[in-house]
Parts: C-alpha cells; sequence; structure tokens
C-alpha cells in the first residue's frame, strides 16, 4: 500500500493559522494603552470615546452663546431637589471649589461634580474619573470620594434629634460614607451638546444621572474587530488556503502546467464559457434587433470559418489539378 507525502493541501492551513496566532499574540502585547475616558464593549464590540464632553480651560461654550469666551461647566436642574448640579465629564470642574465641605485640600482639585446648597455650602459629589466601563450594556461613568454623608436621624431619640435641628452652630454628623455620583450615558445622535437630567438621590449620598449625547454613540475603533470583518478575514483566508494549496497540489502532484494549475481548472473554465457564450447570445439578439454591429468575437469567428472554407476549397482544387496531370 503506498502513502502520498504530506501535501501543502493540507499543511498550508495549519501554516496560516499559526501565523495569525503569533501575529494576534504579538500585535496584544505590544497594544498601547487605551487613551483616558474611552472603553470597547466586551460584547459588541464598539469604540466609545467620552473624552468629546470634557470641559477643560481651553474649550468654549457654544458659538451662539453671547459668552462665547468665558468656559462652562455642565449643569442639571435639581427640580424637586434643594440645589441645582454643576459637573465635568472625565475631568475636574472648571468652577472654583474652595470652599468644599470637608475635602482636603490637596483633593479639591480633582472634584468632578459638586451642588451648593440653600444655605450657601458647597458639596461635592465625587472626584474625577477617567474610566467609563459597562453594566451589561449600559455606559456608566461613576465618580466618587465626594463630601461625607450625613449620618441618618435617629427615630427611636426625640430629643437629640430636636437638639440636632434647633443648634445651629452643631455639626452634621459623618457616617464614614462619601458622597458618590452614577451617571449613565445613553446614545443621541441628534444632540447638539449633552442632555444631563438629573434622576434622583440615595440618602443624600448617590446620585444619579442621566447623559444623552452622540459621543455616548459606538464608532469604529483600532482595538476591536466586528463580526462582519472577523468573517471577511475568514474568507480571505480560506480563498487563499483554496486557490494558493490547489496550484500547488496540481502542480507537484498532478504535474499539471499553465492554467490548468488552477483547482477545479474544469468546472471555471466550463462557467466561465458558458457565462460568455451567454452574454454573446443576449448581445446578438439585441443588435439583430437594434441593427447594431455585432459582437468582434462573433465577426472573428465568422472570418474564421470563412477562411477555413477557402482553405477546404483550395485544397480541392489542388487536389483535382494533381489528378488531371
Amino acid at each position: 500500500m503506498r502513502f502520498w507525502p504530506a501535501s501543502p493541501l493540507y499543511t498550508l492551513p495549519f501554516f496560516i493559522l499559526s501565523l495569525l496566532q503569533l501575529t494576534t499574540a504579538d500585535t496584544s502585547s505590544n497594544t498601547p494603552p487605551q487613551k483616558p475616558c474611552t472603553v470597547t464593549s466586551a460584547q459588541s464590540g464598539n469604540f466609545f470615546d467620552l473624552g468629546q464632553l470634557t470641559r477643560t480651560a481651553a474649550s468654549t461654550s457654544s458659538p451662539s452663546s453671547s459668552e462665547s469666551n468665558t468656559v462652562h461647566d455642565w449643569t442639571a436642574r435639581g427640580h424637586d431637589y434643594t440645589a441645582n448640579f454643576t459637573l465635568n465629564i472625565c475631568a475636574p470642574v472648571v468652577s472654583s471649589v474652595v470652599d468644599v465641605e470637608s475635602v482636603p485640600t490637596s483633593q479639591k482639585s480633582n472634584i468632578s461634580a459638586f451642588y451648593i446648597s440653600q444655605e450657601g455650602k458647597q458639596y461635592s459629589i465625587g472626584g474625577v474619573s477617567t474610566s467609563p466601563y459597562f453594566r451589561g450594556r449600559k455606559l456608566v461613568l461613576e465618580y466618587v470620594g465626594g463630601s461625607p454623608c450625613p449620618t441618618p436621624d435617629d427615630a427611636d431619640d426625640d430629643e437629640e434629634r430636636e437638639k440636632e435641628k434647633t443648634s445651629k452652630k452643631k455639626k452634621k454628623k459623618e457616617s464614614g460614607y462619601r458622597k458618590s455620583t452614577i451617571m449613565s450615558h445613553l446614545c443621541d445622535r441628534d444632540a447638539i451638546r449633552p442632555v444631563i437630567s438629573f434622576v434622583g438621590e440615595v440618602n443624600e449620598c448617590g446620585y444619579f444621572f442621566e447623559v444623552r449625547s452622540s459621543a455616548a454613540c459606538p464608532t469604529v475603533g483600532t482595538q476591536a474587530l466586528g463580526p462582519v470583518s472577523v468573517f471577511g478575514i475568514i474568507g480571505l483566508v480560506a480563498a487563499l488556503v483554496y486557490l494558493v494549496g490547489g496550484c500547488m497540489y496540481q502542480r507537484t502532484v498532478m504535474h499539471a502546467r499553465g492554467w490548468r494549475q488552477m483547482p477545479n481548472y474544469a468546472v471555471w473554465a466550463s462557467l466561465v464559457g458558458g457565462v460568455w457564450a451567454l452574454i454573446e447570445s443576449i448581445w446578438n439578439r439585441c443588435a439583430d434587433r437594434l441593427h447594431l454591429p455585432r459582437s468582434p468575437y462573433d465577426r472573428l469567428s465568422a472570418r474564421r470559418s470563412s477562411l477555413e472554407s477557402e482553405n477546404r476549397l483550395i485544397d480541392s482544387l489542388d487536389e483535382d489539378w494533381g489528378d488531371d496531370s
């Protein structure tokens, strides 16, 4: 029993897969760190850049504004809450927060959201964060480390609660927790500027906002490939394996030369010939009806057939003359 050696048709796919694995490993090790305020969805592979919403000293307000040279933070109305909110995205607020309550001096320059109470006191509701993330399909940005959360009133001690309300000089007790902010970013391609809505708060400690903007819409990133690109690469690799491997097999094993080295040459040749004959037939029919010149290929065939008939006539005449002599 004879065993053929391993054909390139079978070894080439393994070689290409190994090459792709090495390329992927190399690119993953050399991938630069992700830009701040950007994130790639692990589920869809879409790329998101919230850095467009960042307000800095170099940014300006809307050109239609009368104060076009003044830098503004983003604001959100509290509605039934006792204060409005000022915040920035992935950067500290531009507004002055010198008198913020119970935040160390070293951290005051990193406050990204705050509000001013009716008494005129500033309360931080979170420090800067440049790392948005996905919770399921929700794009979320979270700020933590704000001003201390107030201690809830003890319902069982009415006298102590009354003293805390009537004493103006007495400071509020601190619970050990600090105010924080969660912003849910939603895609709105029609939004010229972000629309930030205050959703609610929990025990004056956790604050929730909804941000609608075009920056929350997925864009094409270089860090991930979509499903269409992946299937396109797979199809390209399969086509290369079919052509290169088939040609090598036809040349080395079947000893084919020229166009016959193509895999399944007879099938492809008959298919191309059938398509060409169909196109030529349609063209000739249209040419006959519209009195257009026929295809060059048809004229060449007619000329060739006429030449062959002339050659046959000359040969027959030569034979007759030869017989007479």
